[in-house]
């Protein structure tokens, strides 16, 4: 009877081990991609923007490096920015 019971507790957690092995999800596991319609995503109820002008070109050649390879690329890259900043004042 005990050896029955020991049996029966051994097969009792492998199956449970089995089960979590099944349901675990490793760092790799990503969401499926599913297609988003305009409509789905105004479900969402996006911010709206509030601007005259697109969102596209507003962010338009605001895209910098991060890390300058040299100091005059590092100025250069300062210059046009502030360059971008007074036609921007200007318009």
């Amino acid at each position: 009877m005990i050896h029955e019971s020991v049996e029966a507790a051994i097969r009792a957690e492998r199956e449970r081990v089995q089960n979590e092995a099944n349901h675990a999800k490793g760092p790799n596991v990503a969401p499926v991609a599913r297609e988003c319609t305009f409509a789905d995503f105004m479900k969402c109820s996006p911010i709206t923007f509030r601007g005259n002008e697109g969102a596209v070109e507003n962010i338009k050649r605001e895209v910098t490096s991060s890390e300058p390879t040299t100091l005059s690329k590092a100025v250069r890259m300062a210059h046009t920015l502030m360059e971008q900043k007074v036609k921007a004042k200007v318009l």
